[in-house]
Order: C-alpha cells, then structure tokens, then sequence
C-alpha cells in the first residue's frame, strides 16, 4: 500500500523544529511518513570532493536530527532523512518531492534585500510544486532574540 509523504527541509534549528512538530502533526493526520531532508549547495559537496549519499552529518547536526526523530515519535510518524545537492534550490526542492513523492513540502527560502523578490521567489516555487501536486508550506519563525545580560 502506497504511504504518502510530507517533506521537512532542514535548516536553521529554531525554523526546523516548528516546522517538524506541525508537518508530524500533519503526518499523523493523512498517515504519512515524514522526510527530513538536507539541501547542500554544489560548491560545498564538490569543494569536499563527494556526492550526496556520501556527506557526513556533524555531531551537532546528528544531535539535531535526533531531536526532530523525538517530536516525530510524539506522533507515531517514521522519519527518513536524505541529502540532496542543489545549483539551485528552489529545483531542488521541487526534485527531492517528486523523488520523494510528497504531499506536503515545508521549506524555507533565503530573504532577500527586496521583499518582493523574496516573495517572487515563493510563489515560483508554489506554482512549480503544485504542476507536481505537491502542497508548499512556509513558516515565518521569528528570528531569536539576543540575550541582554
């Protein structure tokens, strides 16, 4: 039987884990598998002269991925975690969700100084996700606040 799937983008903690405990809540909902997936830049993986599969989390990202594997347990939702490379990442985005073939997207775009490009930006990727029938989910987490001692 076909297990559908809702996709998660890591990226910073704080945004990641907002967007881990509503896309699980999301998953338990439509009985979906939830995948955390990694977007590395070409230059980096090619600087490090590997490929994707061969990309070794960090300690503190290993951490992190433990992290988001608990919210997931709260739910009862199997988590898979994969690493794709991007030139560009709004295509990769829209690669690694037919690959994965996922129902629902969560993402997060990098701002730009001029909003609207910003906001260009996401509706390209909404159009490009929804010719594919896949759904896109942003959140706007607010940035944390610096510690005043």
């Amino acid at each position: 039987m076909f297990k559908p799937t809702v996709m998660v983008q890591m990226a910073d903690v704080r945004w990641t884990t907002t967007a881990v405990e509503i896309a699980a809540k999301r998953a338990q909902e439509i009985g979906a598998e939830l995948a955390l997936v990694e977007m590395i830049a070409s230059e980096c993986l090619n600087w490090q002269g590997i490929e994707p599969d061969e990309y070794q989390f960090s300690p503190t990202e290993r951490e992190d991925i433990k992290h988001y594997r608990g919210i997931a347990r709260k739910y009862g939702v199997p988590v898979s975690v994969h690493v794709y490379k991007y030139d560009s990442l709004s295509e990769c985005i829209a690669q690694a969700a037919d690959e994965l073939d996922a129902e629902s997207v969560f993402v997060t775009l990098p701002h730009t100084l001029i909003p609207f490009l910003h906001e260009r930006q996401v509706l390209h990727l909404s159009h490009l996700l929804e010719d594919h029938y896949h759904h896109l989910f942003t959140l706007d987490v607010p940035p944390t606040e610096p510690a005043w001692n």
